[in-house]
Formats: structure tokens, sequence, C-alpha cells
């Protein structure tokens, strides 16, 4: 028993030495701090990406995922489109 017991710790110690079952993690932007591709794989290559939340009136809160050139300055402008795609909230009967 008490070889298997040590046995399994050292197991253990090497899988946690070796990084196994370590996670990447990935950048996530927020309204202040854009995401390129080098920090976050799913953003196209030559975009930089923003997330901003939008309250609404009736206090349902909106968000719109900002995708510009990577290289547009601050105060650059571009044109835009927005699609929209469903919601999850149920509009009252």
């Amino acid at each position: 028993m008490k070889r298997l017991l040590t046995a399994g710790v050292l197991s253990l110690v090497l899988l946690a030495a070796c990084g196994a079952g370590a996670t990447p993690t990935a950048a996530v932007a927020t309204d202040t701090r854009s995401v390129t591709h080098a920090e976050n794989d799913r953003v196209p290559e030559g975009a930089r990406w923003t997330q901003h939340y939008f309250p609404t009136s009736d206090g349902v809160e909106l968000h719109a995922d900002v995708l510009l050139p990577e290289d547009l300055p601050r105060t650059g402008r571009c044109p835009s489109s927005c699609p929209r795609g469903p919601t999850s909230v149920t509009p009252a009967s």
C-alpha cells in the first residue's frame, strides 16, 4: 500500500512538473483594453478587438464585440456594419 501511495504521489509531482493539465489562457478584451491576434488566436490577424456593454432604458444590457484594423489610429475612422443576432431575452406579452 505504501508503494502504491508513493507511486501515485510521484506521478502527480511529475505531471505537475511537466505542465500536464495546464490550459493556455487567451487575453480577453475590455472597453479600455484592446486585444490582438498575438494575445488571443481567436482574434483575426490584423485586427484589434474590444468589447462594449450598453444599458437600455428598460434595463436590458446590450453587448457588442468591436473588431477594428490593428493599425488604425485611436482617432481614425472606418466604415462599420452592425449585424444583429438573437437575444436571450423573451419579450413581454
